[in-house]
């Protein structure tokens, strides 16, 4: 119970960093990923195979999400250490309560804001731009394009730069699922 609630600290310490400097330093998520590789070899007693899926999964799975810009890469890291901790089965428990935290929080804020029109129009707006950019990449790839499409094949990345409007810190609803988690598994209980 000590190491959970040694993680439940550490992911508290990146999220108070990334809401004050819109950040997880790298130091911090290799500092994770020591303690989370220690903890694996010392005392968990399913070994490291479980805490290697529970890392690959997030990276797999969000890590995607992280070159269009429409999630920060530490939010990615910082659930694969809390995967390399938990194993695999828990990690996915532990990244869907996440989620929900995170698009309940976010509709929280389309409502303090009042733009959740403006973000819907800015969604389609990007996908119908986004599907658009992979028709013309297709037609590149089969050969049927010239090189003048090329430059329209470029990355799109979701938010523009220095829009402050659609972005979100998700590393509170990572450590808010995460202590959902623990609390619902029994893992940590109050007494």
């Amino acid at each position: 119970m000590t190491d959970m609630i040694f993680l439940l600290i550490f992911t508290a310490v990146c999220c108070l960093r990334d809401l004050s400097a819109g950040k997880i330093p790298n130091s911090y998520i290799l500092a994770g990923l020591l303690c989370g590789i220690a903890f694996r070899l010392l005392s968990c007693p399913d070994g490291i195979g479980s805490g290697l899926a529970g890392f690959l999964l997030p990276l797999l799975l969000l890590g995607p999400l992280v070159l269009p810009g429409m999630m920060g890469g530490g939010d990615v890291k910082l659930l694969s250490v809390i995967g390399l901790f938990l194993g695999f089965p828990a990690v996915l428990k532990a990244t869907l309560y996440s989620l929900f935290i995170g698009a309940f929080l976010s509709i929280l804020i389309l409502v303090r804001k009042r733009n959740a029109y403006q973000r819907f129009l800015y969604l389609m707006s990007y996908l119908k731009e986004a599907a658009g950019r992979l028709y013309v990449s297709g037609k590149h790839i089969s050969g049927l394009s010239g090189p003048e499409e090329t430059s329209s094949t470029a990355f799109l990345p979701y938010r523009s730069t220095g829009s402050k409007d659609g972005e979100f810190c998700f590393s509170l609803p990572i450590f808010l699922g995460l202590a959902v988690y623990l609390i619902h598994s029994d893992i940590i209980v109050f007494q």
